[in-house]
């Protein structure tokens, strides 16, 4: 595996009821921001869980960790997570490696 298929930062979300859709849109708006003005940053992903739809996990892959904390020591990313405090019960961030990665057969 390469470094840019390796690391990742991710978080789960509990946005408060009726939020939802303000909590998007903020994710949206800083992602965005991201990948047009963070070096090692790429796609992100926003999902949204189909049972407990106050739920979202946010994810996305980095080149390098030195990226990731340059990227959390910015302003907008503060600012970012102060506007997502206030729409949410509860989050929890973290930085995470791929250790495995399983595929399907290919087909001949």
């Amino acid at each position: 595996m390469n470094g840019s298929d390796n690391l990742y930062t991710a978080g789960i979300w509990t946005v408060r009821q009726g939020k939802e859709a303000d909590f998007i849109t903020v994710w949206e708006q800083f992602a965005r921001w991201t990948a047009e003005h963070q070096p090692g940053a790429a796609q992100a992903y926003i999902l949204q869980d189909i049972a407990h739809p106050q739920r979202f996990l946010t994810f996305g892959p980095w080149q390098s960790i030195e990226e990731i904390e340059a990227w959390r020591s910015t302003d907008e990313f503060r600012a970012f997570v102060g506007r997502a405090h206030e729409l949410c019960e509860h989050f929890q961030p973290g930085t995470f490696r791929v250790i495995s990665r399983v595929s399907p057969p290919e087909v001949s």
